[in-house]
């Protein structure tokens, strides 16, 4: 998980926990908006309301066109796409 030792992370910040690593997230990012070339990207952020999973998807892989929008339900869910720098416009 770039780099970082797993069993030295949960000894100190306990278990369980959530562990992304940004590169693959960029990395896939990129492979599906290379194959769906064209098309606009939308993240659900209610499959994961992680603000630094979203801030990484707004900003789109490597290779990428650009990064996702954000497909949200709430009020809670418009924040979070909001602070990770979503333009209002690529909100739906």
């Amino acid at each position: 998980m770039g780099g970082v030792d797993i069993v030295d992370l949960a000894e100190r910040r306990g278990t369980p926990f959530y562990v992304y690593d940004a590169e693959v997230i960029r990395r896939k990012h990129a492979m599906l908006s290379g194959a769906l070339s064209g098309i606009d990207l939308y993240y659900s952020i209610k499959a994961n309301p992680s603000l630094a999973v979203m801030e990484i998807l707004a900003q789109g892989g490597y290779g990428a066109q650009g990064g996702c929008g954000a497909e949200v339900a709430s009020p809670g869910e418009i924040a979070i796409a909001i602070r990770a720098g979503i333009p209002a416009g690529r909100i739906v």
